[in-house]
Parts: C-alpha cells; structure tokens; sequence
C-alpha cells in the first residue's frame, strides 16, 4: 500500500494540462477536449495510400460522447485512375493508454458521406447526401473511390489517430511507472473526459 501511495503520489506531478485526484486507491485524470483536439490538429493534413486509393485527411474534429468514445468527423480527399472524390465520414473511437501515452484508436465509421468533387477549402462540411440521380452519375473510377472509402473508412482514420498520442503524461525519469498503470475506465463528466488508471495487478 506505501508504494502504491509514493507511486500516485509522484505521478500528481505529471498531469501536463490536464489535473489529476486520488479516489479509492486509483488516479484519474480529467483530459480536456481542446488539447486533443489540438494534437490532431498537428497531424493534419495527412496523405497516405491504400491499395490504389491515394487519400488526404484534411478535417478531423473530435467531440464527447456519453458512453465515453469519442465521435470523429472528418473530411476527406481520395484519389484513384484520375478521378476523385470528397468525402466526410462521421463515426467514433476510444482512448488507449500505452506507458503514459493517450491514443485514439479502434476507429469505427458509421456513415459516408460522398461528393463528386474535392471539398472545399477551410475544412468545410459535406453533409449533403448524394441523391439517387447524383449516385447514378458517378464514373467507374469515382465508384471504385466510393467502395473503397466506404470499405476502408475507419483503417484510413486509424492511420491517422492510432499512430501518435493525443495525449501524453509528463514522463521525466518515471516511465517504469507509468507502465504499471492499467487504464480502467474512460467516462465524460461535465463536458471532460476522465479516464480512471489503475496500478497493474500482478500475481
């Protein structure tokens, strides 16, 4: 019990932004929206590739929800056989935590969004569904882009959120300790994230 005490107690210092308090033996640590938002912001624009779909991410926003994912909706450009297509994708992920590192991750897109050019510039949305007429009028090119978008969604934001932290704990000389965290719990309270860690239990 001591050393877990000392262990808390040094990680009270590494908050980084965000504010840490004890509760029944676990530390939790409220993360602001606005500082991961600001850490996707950094990576952005981003180009990548994916079988013959070449692709740029220009938007992508991050909201609260009440189950404790996170909702993303991001815009789009791809590319392929010399057409393209714009596209925002609307769907959610979740925090992992990796030796005093945050990630987003394990991206899942619940809908597509398509438009028969790229979108326009300032991050704008693309909220408007294509209709049936609109559909119909997509070269073989511009439909092979619209599968693959719509097959790919959420590894092509994967690539993108799951690579680099969007949040990172103050690490110094205390990284052994930060490996003995477990993360429990991730819920919103009050328009914040708080995610509840846990030293690792072990036998």
């Amino acid at each position: 019990m001591r050393a877990l005490a000392i262990t808390l107690a040094l990680l009270l210092a590494l908050a980084g932004g965000g504010y840490f308090w004890l509760r029944q033996n676990s530390l939790q640590l409220a993360i602001p929206k606005s500082q991961v938002q600001e850490r996707i912001d950094a990576r952005l624009p981003f180009n990548g590739a994916r079988g013959p779909l070449q692709y740029a991410v220009t938007r992508a926003a991050v909201d609260l929800r009440p189950d404790g994912r996170l909702a993303i909706d991001a815009d789009i450009t791809a590319r392929a056989l010399g057409a393209d297509i714009g596209a925002e994708l609307l769907g959610s992920g979740v925090l992992s935590y990796r030796e005093g590192e945050f990630f987003l991750g394990d991206v899942a897109v619940e809908e597509v969004t398509l438009a028969t050019g790229p979108p326009r510039q300032g991050g704008s949305r693309l909220r408007q569904a294509i209709d049936a007429r609109a559909r119909a009028a997509l070269s073989g090119a511009q439909r092979l882009i619209e599968e693959e978008i719509r097959r790919h969604g959420g590894a092509i934001l994967n690539a993108v959120l799951d690579k680099h932290p969007v949040y990172r704990l103050k690490q110094d000389n205390t990284k052994h300790e930060l490996a003995k965290l477990v993360l429990e719990k991730i819920e919103v309270r009050e328009g914040t994230l708080v995610v509840t860690l846990n030293p690792l239990r072990t036998k």
